[in-house]
């Protein structure tokens, strides 16, 4: 357990903790917008998406689908981008384009194309917080009483509102307990 930060709130210990453990095929499972890739040392299916695609199988999926190029730096790990304009992705020795985003088009919720764009950028910056480790849990902690746990929040803790959570749920708990404490009060008086 890599616990990067901690805190004490209002008389309660939160830890958040790096979810090393997370499944990073959760990212691929909504059926409107997913990522693909075909690389040897970096491989991304979904079903009915199994095998790398051959022209016809692009043009069959692109008569379903919008597609937004993706690219990949692997060396030492992976970035993706959707673009190869930038280092370290125009290094042509460790970058490839193998791969894409895919957005179903007849979800409304991707009826415009600054719409799509925005979501396979957002798609892609999910993927690359996965991939570099950017993904947390927190353990709130009364008296070494484990009080709540929760994991997969995916992004930087200290910008992904896991520290805000944690905030909400202390508050809820001395809410309850007080609560709780003026009922006993009541009953023995």
């Amino acid at each position: 357990m890599n616990i990067v930060h901690t805190t004490d709130f209002r008389g309660f210990k939160i830890n958040i903790i790096q979810d090393e453990n997370y499944d990073s095929d959760m990212l691929n499972e909504d059926d409107s917008i997913f990522l693909l890739y075909y690389h040897r040392d970096f491989w991304v299916t979904r079903k009915g998406f199994e095998q790398r695609p051959s022209a016809e199988m692009l043009n069959d999926w692109m008569k379903d689908y919008y597609f937004f190029p993706v690219y990949a730096y692997i060396h030492s790990g992976v970035a993706l981008s959707l673009g190869n304009n930038a280092y370290p992705f125009t290094c042509p020795f460790d970058t490839s384009m193998c791969g894409g985003i895919l957005i179903k088009k007849d979800d409304t919720d991707f009826d415009t194309e600054e719409k799509r764009l925005k979501a396979a950028q957002a798609t892609i910056q999910e993927w690359n917080d996965v991939l570099s480790g950017n993904v947390y849990g927190y353990q709130i902690m009364r008296n070494d009483e484990e009080i709540d746990t929760c994991w997969g929040f995916i992004g930087y803790y200290e910008t992904s509102g896991i520290i805000s959570e944690c905030q909400s749920i202390v508050d809820n708990e001395i809410q309850r307990n007080a609560e709780k404490y003026a009922k006993q009060l009541e009953l023995s008086i």
